[in-house]
């Protein structure tokens, strides 16, 4: 829905983008200034979570998490609300519909009473949009009647605006155009009649799509028309640029190749202002094909270049393997193609002779030239794209497999402690397990939590652990004065399966106690973390043949930081040093901030 359509809200958010780092500045300060842990310091990290969400989603995602702590902490219901709200958004925007809905959900769950039936209506509306990209559009309409009906009764008439506009696109994307049409119709009535102009060039775009839906380019061009004269007249580039390439786009169709390019060319400068890339490589690829349509291959090869490097630089970030499999299949028939291609040359090259017309090999020869070029770059591109998602789905799998190995020990770890001990010991032990897998979740799916998280997960590890071996060990945490632990960001699990074999293969087969000290600390442009255990250390575990009992997870992590090393161009490492007593690991990661 996202490509074909404008949505009014994603208009309105993009559109504030460029006020919108002063506003972050602002905040940030404010939240330097008052270090009250109050409601209104709450409110203030929401705001920062939500201006700061298109510029870095998951420093968004740390000030969110913070709201929603201080907000339990003071049992503000409002704020709660609030920050799973937001939380919704976050995920929604990082295309992770499952958690965006749950927490749209639990942000209704802790919505209560009459007074809130404006936010439910914006809930129901953010619902609507994750159910309309995931393509459940009976599930989205509902949603959307919900807003729609809130909305009415309430008299807010904006939210009636969107309601009736969002029908109006899920019809359209269920190829119901005329009902489509009657609420586009009805969106566009209620925009003027209330001097809601800004909205006014989203709704003519998204009818004259509609319109083109039902081949009738005449109505087409009329709003398409009509939007850019509104957008021209509000200086909305943003949707100006959008609707400049529709435009063009039905100029081409009908063979008006020249009024086509000059509003490409213009549609590419305001797509260039506002940095909206995905709009500007739509134009250039619309634009080669008008050169290639008016045989001026030099200008067509130029420009396909530049949709090229354009296209790589927005190349969509999903990791999964599937992609990897459906890269290689495009590239197998991009060499069927290209084979195809020379078959057909060849012929092209013996009717030449044949004809022996030296101009037409003169032709031939120069589109051979170009059509060479033209394969190179894109071969050259296709390899780039090729190995950062080889490199990027390496990532994903191992952290995929870090959590199931984490999970599968502690289990082990919990069943034991129920066979051995009392039902009490063991209940306290399955609750700080609990919390351990409900903070795995929240993080799972991203590369990179905060410090202060993180450790809070190993702090919880630790605890079960030294219950289950009756306290033969101790520990400590120690960071840095100068590291802000919620500012700094670190790859979620990274440090426990070094502290795991600190337990497991140093201090259980010691005799006596032991201590295992973490330290956190800053050198330059680098996050060191090392584990300092007084175990038996290695020289034992080798005499006692324990050494074929290596760490699974220990490998997996030092897989982890190469690929983090490959992706970011640092030298992250692993260390492990040998000492008298025990072993120390250090940990050197690339220091990265939230902001």
């Amino acid at each position: 829905m996202r490509r074909l359509l404008l949505s009014i809200l994603a208009v309105i958010v993009t559109v504030s983008v460029f006020g919108q780092q002063k506003e972050v500045d602002s905040l940030k300060q404010v939240l330097l200034d008052n270090k009250n842990q109050d409601t209104l310091r709450v409110a203030t990290l929401i705001k920062l979570s939500y201006n700061i969400n298109n510029i870095n989603s998951d420093s968004a995602l740390v000030y969110i998490d913070k709201a929603l702590l201080l907000s339990e902490k003071l049992n503000w219901g409002k704020g709660i609300a609030l920050s799973y709200r937001q939380k919704g958004l976050i995920f929604y925007y990082k295309s992770d519909y499952f958690s965006a809905l749950m927490f749209s959900q639990k942000a209704l769950e802790n919505s209560k009473g009459k007074n809130n039936r404006l936010f439910n209506a914006s809930v129901y509306s953010n619902i609507g949009n994750i159910y309309a990209d995931v393509k459940e559009f009976d599930k989205a309409l509902k949603s959307y009647e919900k807003l729609l009906k809130i909305s009415q009764e309430e008299n807010a008439v904006k939210d009636e605006l969107i309601a009736i506009f969002n029908i109006a696109t899920v019809y359209t994307e269920q190829g119901k155009y005329q009902k489509a049409i009657t609420y586009y119709l009805k969106a566009f009535a209620l925009s003027e009649e209330n001097n809601f102009k800004t909205f006014i060039p989203t709704i003519c775009n998204n009818l004259s799509k509609t319109y083109m839906y039902l081949s009738d380019n005449k109505k087409a061009i009329k709003y398409l028309k009509m939007g850019i004269q509104k957008a021209q007249d509000q200086n909305n580039v943003y949707v100006l640029g959008l609707l400049k390439r529709n435009l063009a786009e039905t100029y081409f169709k009908s063979n008006n190749l020249l009024q086509s390019e000059k509003l490409l060319l213009e549609s590419i400068v305001l797509s260039k202002s506002n940095n909206t890339l995905e709009w500007e490589a739509q134009s250039l690829r619309l634009l080669y094909q008008i050169y290639e349509r008016q045989q001026q291959f030099k200008k067509a090869f130029e420009t396909h270049k530049k949709y090229v490097v354009l296209q790589d630089s927005i190349i969509n970030k999903d990791t999964k393997a599937e992609f990897i499999k459906r890269d290689l299949t495009f590239e197998n028939e991009k060499q069927q193609a290209m084979s195809q291609a020379e078959i057909e040359r060849q012929k092209l090259i013996k009717n030449g002779s044949i004809i022996g017309g030296s101009g037409l090999v003169l032709a031939t020869l120069l589109v051979f030239v170009l059509y060479y070029r033209k394969r190179n770059a894109e071969t050259q591109k296709q390899q780039a794209e090729f190995k950062a998602k080889v490199s990027n789905t390496e990532l994903k799998v191992l952290r995929a497999q870090m959590s199931p190995h984490f999970i599968f020990n502690a289990l082990n770890s919990i069943n034991d402690f129920i066979a051995k001990n009392d039902v009490d010991s063991a209940s306290e032990y399955l609750i700080k397990f609990s919390k351990i897998m409900r903070q795995i979740l929240e993080h799972s799916t991203q590369n990179e939590i905060s410090l202060k998280d993180d450790l809070k997960i190993l702090d919880l590890y630790l605890q079960i652990e030294a219950m289950r071996l009756k306290n033969k060990f101790t520990y400590a945490i120690e960071v840095d004065n100068t590291i802000d632990t919620e500012n700094t960001l670190i790859p979620p699990l990274i440090l426990q399966p070094f502290i795991e074999n600190s337990i497991w293969h140093g201090i259980a087969k010691k005799e006596g106690s032991g201590h295992i000290k973490i330290r956190i600390k800053q050198e330059n442009d680098m996050l060191v973390c090392t584990v300092d255990d007084n175990g038996v250390g290695r020289g034992a575990t080798v005499k006692n043949h324990d050494i074929n009992n290596k760490s699974y997870g220990v490998n997996i992590t030092k897989n982890r930081i190469d690929i983090i090393n490959k992706k970011k161009n640092k030298n992250g490492s692993v260390s492990l040093i040998d000492k008298d007593e025990g072993l120390c690991v250090e940990v050197k990661l690339p220091l990265e901030l939230a902001f």
